[in-house]
C-alpha cells in the first residue's frame, strides 16, 4: 500500500488518533513566502481548535525527511495564519520506525509543541487500521553529567594502587557501570606520612530506572525510593550503595565516599595533585575528552555539582547552554534566595542581548559565609574568600561588560557592644555559638546585619580595556537595568573603620578553633 492509499484509509478514520479531530483538508497547501510551499498530508483541528498536522510516512527513505517536513509546515503555519506553538499538534504515522526513532526521541524533547507518533499496522485487505503509540519513555534521557559521590581509595605503595586499577574496572563494569573514570593521585608533601597514593573513581550519573535496575538485579540491599524525600535523594543514596559495593580491604589501605568538595581540599590543602585519569564507556570515545582541563572542571564540580563553586561559558549561539547555566548556577546561593534571584536577572538580561556575544561566570559561596568574613580579615581583607558571582561578556567590537554581585557596606557604623551581646554573654555560650557560625551558616543572616553588610550588584562597561563606565545597578519589573545609587562601600573600607569587631572576629575564632 502506498502512502496515498494509507493517507485516505487513515483520514477517513481519524477516530483511530482522536474521536475529536475533524478533518480540514488532504494534501493542505501552504503557500511560502521565502521557498516552496508545503503539503500537509493531513490537516485537522481536535475540540479545542488547534491545528493537528498528520505526516504519513511508509518507507525508510522518506522517514527520514519526516522531521524536516513537520518543522516546515509549523513554520508555514506560523507564517500564514499567527499561531503559536500551543495552538499546534503534529502527529506521524510510519509503518517504519527504524530510522525515525532517535530523532524522533530527540525532537520530542526538545520541541515546544505536542509532538506525537504512532505505528501503524493494517489488516490483511488492506482495510482495517491499528495505531500503536511509540513509547517516548522507553529510552530516558541520560545526559552527561558526574554523580555527586566519589569513592576515594588511599595506598602505601604505587604499586598497589595501580593493581587496584584493574581491580576497580572489571567490579564496576560487573556491576554494570559502564561510563566511568578512575584518576590516580599522589601527595606532593608529607601531609599524609602512611598514604602517598590514592585513586578517585566516579561514573556518569544514571536514572533512576537504571539505578534500581542494577540494584535489584546484583541483590543489594537499598531501601525503597517511597523511603525518600524526593527522586534525587533516592538517587544520592544509591550513587552512595554501589560506591561501597566497589573492592575494599585488602585490595587498598582504605576507602571511603566523599563529594566534590572533599576532592578539592585534598588537590588544594593537602597537596595531592592528578597523576593519570584513565577513561572508560563514551568518556573514552568522546573526541572532546582528550584534554584533561574539562574533566578536572567537571571532578572538582564546578559544573554544577560543588554546592560551593559553578564555572561555565558559553555563547549567543548555544541558547541551550544558557538555559542550563541560568538552571544550575544558583546551587551556590541554595540558602541565599535575593543573592540567586538577582544572579538569575543579570543572566536573563544577557539572554535577551540581540547583538552576537560569549560569556563567562563564575559563582563562588561558601557554607558559612562569617567563616569567610573571618578569612578574608585574617588576610588583609582579601575579598577572594568573600561569596560573589563574576560575569565577563564579550560584545562585538571589543566592548566587554562585568557584571559583579558582592557584599558591600552600607556605611553605617556596626555596634560593637550590639555585636559581642549576639554572640553570647558568657565564654562557654560564646564558643559554642562561634563553633556554629563557623560551620553551619545558621547565623549569616543575623550577623550581616549586625556588620551593616549588603548583598550589592555592579556593571563595568569597557571598550578596548578602558573603562568606559561603571556603577552598582539593580533592575526594575521589566528586568530593566537601572543605577542604584544608594552608598555603599567595599569591605576592605568596612575593617578599616571597625577594627575593634575585626579583632574580636579573629579572637573569636582563634581561641575557640581547637574545639571543631
Amino acid at each position: 500500500m502506498d502512502e496515498n492509499i494509507l493517507r485516505d484509509l487513515l483520514a477517513a478514520n481519524l477516530s483511530v488518533i482522536d474521536p475529536t479531530l475533524q478533518l480540514i483538508r488532504m494534501e493542505y497547501p501552504l503557500p511560502n513566502s521565502m521557498g516552496s510551499k508545503g503539503f500537509v498530508d493531513i490537516l485537522a483541528k481536535d475540540i479545542y481548535n488547534n491545528y493537528v498536522i498528520i505526516e504519513i510516512k511508509r518507507s525508510k527513505t522518506s522517514s527520514r525527511e519526516t522531521l524536516q517536513q513537520i518543522y516546515k509546515y509549523i513554520g508555514l503555519i506560523k507564517q500564514n495564519y499567527h499561531a503559536r506553538d500551543s495552538q499546534m499538534r503534529a502527529i506521524i504515522v510510519s509503518t517504519d520506525w527504524e530510522e525515525l526513532f532517535v530523532p524522533f526521541m530527540e525532537f520530542t524533547r526538545r520541541n515546544t509543541f505536542s509532538l506525537i507518533g504512532y505505528n501503524v499496522f493494517l489488516n490483511e485487505n488492506n482495510r482495517t487500521i491499528r495505531l500503536e503509540k511509540v513509547n517516548t519513555n522507553q529510552q530516558p534521557e541520560n545526559r552527561r553529567q558526574l554523580c555527586k559521590r566519589y569513592l576515594i581509595a588511599f595506598f602505601t605503595t604505587q604499586e598497589k594502587r595501580d593493581a587496584y586499577i584493574d581491580t576497580l574496572a572489571d567490579k564496576s563494569i560487573h556491576l554494570g557501570i559502564e561510563d566511568f573514570l578512575i584518576v590516580s593521585m599522589h601527595a606532593t608533601s608529607m601531609h599524609n606520612k602512611f598514604h602517598e597514593f590514592a585513586i578517585c573513581f566516579t561514573f556518569n550519573k544514571l536514572t533512576k530506572d537504571d539505578y534500581q535496575r542494577i540494584l535489584a538485579y546484583k541483590k543489594i540491599a537499598h531501601a525503597e525510593e517511597n523511603e525518600f524525600d524526593d527522586t534525587e535523594d533516592y538517587i544520592d543514596d544509591s550513587e552512595q550503595t554501589l560506591l561501597c559495593e566497589l573492592p575494599g580491604s585488602p585490595h587498598c589501605d582504605f576507602k571511603e565516599v566523599v563529594g566534590p568538595n572533599s576532592l578539592e581540599v585534598m588537590l588544594l590543602a593537602e597537596n595531592w595533585e592528578f597523576s593519570k585519569i584513565a577513561r572508560y564507556g563514551f568518556f573514552k570515545t568522546d573526541p572532546r575528552m582528550t584534554d584533561d582541563i574539562l574533566l578536572i572542571m567537571e571532578l572538582k564540580g564546578l559544573d554544577g555539582n560543588s554546592p560551593g563553586r559553578y564555572i561555565n561559558y558559553g555563547s549567543s549561539i548555544q541558547p541551550d547552554r544558557m538555559l542550563e547555566v541560568i538552571q544550575n548556577c544558583v546551587k551556590p546561593f541554595e540558602t541565599r534566595e535575593e543573592w540567586a534571584q538577582g544572579l538569575i536577572q543579570v543572566l536573563k538580561w544577557i539572554q535577551a542581548i540581540s547583538t552576537s556575544y560569549e560569556f563567562l561566570l563564575n559563582v563562588f559561596c561558601p557554607p558559612s559565609v562569617f567563616k569567610n568574613i573571618w578569612h578574608s580579615i585574617k588576610n588583609q581583607s582579601n575579598l577572594v574568600y568573600l561569596p560573589s558571582f563574576r560575569i565577563f561578556v564579550f560584545l562585538e567590537n571589543d566592548t566587554q561588560l562585568i557584571f559583579d554581585g558582592r557584599l558591600m557596606w552600607t556605611c553605617k557604623p556596626a555596634s560593637y557592644a550590639g555585636f559581642v551581646e549576639f554572640t553570647g554573654d558568657n565564654k562557654r555560650t560564646s564558643a559554642n555559638k562561634a563553633i556554629d557560625m563557623l560551620l553551619s551558616g545558621n547565623y549569616d543572616n543575623q550577623v550581616l546585619s549586625l556588620l551593616n553588610l549588603e548583598w550589592v550588584t555592579g556593571m563595568k562597561i569597557m571598550n578596548d580595556q578602558t573603562v568606559m563606565s561603571e556603577h552598582l545597578i539593580y533592575f526594575d519589573s521589566n528586568n530593566n537595568i537601572r543605577k542604584n545609587n544608594t552608598p555603599y562601600l567595599n569591605f576592605d573600607k568596612w575593617t578599616a573603620h571597625h577594627t575593634q569587631i575585626a579583632r574580636y572576629i579573629t579572637y573569636l575564632f582563634d581561641s575557640h578553633i581547637s574545639n571543631i
